[in-house]
């Protein structure tokens, strides 16, 4: 991925390559709809802990009632619901090959500056992509630091188990903070501040590398679940 006066180019290589240059580019954008939705859902698991610090005993839970849990369910997909309408919608005509793009690559390219009456949709999603990142990732920090206090005054044989999972929830904090670093990289090289090929390609990197391991985490952490 390379920007040129406000201009986004994507050069794509791997298995998507085989199912042609719209599934790719599309593709790229719907990972980035899912890893800010995945921030969301940290947000819920956060907030979850910390009302089963207020309740019971671990021990003494029922299962959840399916009112509840599609309730949740409905709730973690609200925040999310723009951007994922937004990416679709501009992405049906989106993909379009460039003519710097070599015979036999696959490539597309989209337009993000200068913003006009004809081109608002890519850049309003790429503000809103961006702008819950940061709000989500804050969020997240915020009831992390709230949980960490109430779990610290526990003194009943739920500690060790509240950490556990506390302990896994902060690993899958990676994939958020990834998903910022990679924004503020592709800031520095969009702004032409500083322009380098592997800040370009720090974004999708980086993202994808801890996408793959984020589901490894909890099989790491929460040992009940590797016996």
């Amino acid at each position: 991925m390379r920007s040129v006066n406000g201009t986004l180019f994507f050069t794509y290589a791997g298995p998507c390559t085989h199912l042609g240059t719209s599934f790719c580019h599309r593709s790229v954008f719907l990972q980035a709809a899912l890893i800010s939705h995945s921030t969301v859902l940290l947000f819920l698991s956060y907030c979850y802990r910390l009302w089963m610090i207020g309740r019971s005993p671990l021990k003494n839970f029922g299962q959840p009632r399916k009112r509840t849990i599609a309730l949740l369910a409905v709730a973690a997909f609200v925040p999310s619901a723009p951007l994922f309408a937004s990416f679709f919608k501009f992405l049906n005509d989106a993909a379009a090959t460039y003519d710097g793009c070599l015979e036999s690559a696959k490539c597309s390219n989209l337009r993000l500056c200068p913003v006009s009456s004809s081109n608002w949709l890519a850049p309003l999603a790429f503000g809103i992509l961006f702008f819950t990142y940061f709000i989500e990732f804050t969020a997240v920090v915020v009831v992390r630091y709230i949980l960490l206090r109430r779990i610290s005054r526990i003194h009943t044989q739920d500690r060790a188990g509240h950490q556990m999972i506390f302990k896994s929830l902060t690993a899958q904090l990676l994939l958020p903070l990834s998903s910022i670093i990679g924004c503020f990289a592709f800031a520095i090289d969009f702004l032409e501040i500083i322009q380098s090929t592997w800040l370009q390609r720090s974004v999708i990197l980086i993202g994808s590398f801890l996408a793959l391991g984020a589901p490894l985490t909890n099989l790491y952490f929460l040992r009940p679940y590797r016996k």
